[in-house]
């Protein structure tokens, strides 16, 4: 396996790390499952997907909106 070194660091006032944006991506969703699972249900259907491999083709998304069938 193959990976890079990077490290979090912060940067002014930006913080730069591996992978940031599907972290904190994962971490707004669960704080609205949580939410959500605390009472404030939405007036509309709600699904969350975490999802992989958006960067070769959106795979995971994909396979996820096909199972969500959202029409």
């Amino acid at each position: 396996m193959v990976t890079f070194d990077t490290k979090f660091y912060i940067k002014g006032n930006r913080a730069v790390a591996k992978a940031f944006d599907d972290r904190a991506g994962c971490s707004w969703m669960m704080n609205l499952i949580d939410k959500i699972s605390e009472g404030n249900k939405p007036e509309y259907d709600t699904y969350f997907a975490f999802v992989v491999q958006e960067e070769v083709g959106l795979r995971g998304s994909g396979v996820a909106a096909y199972q969500i069938n959202p029409m």
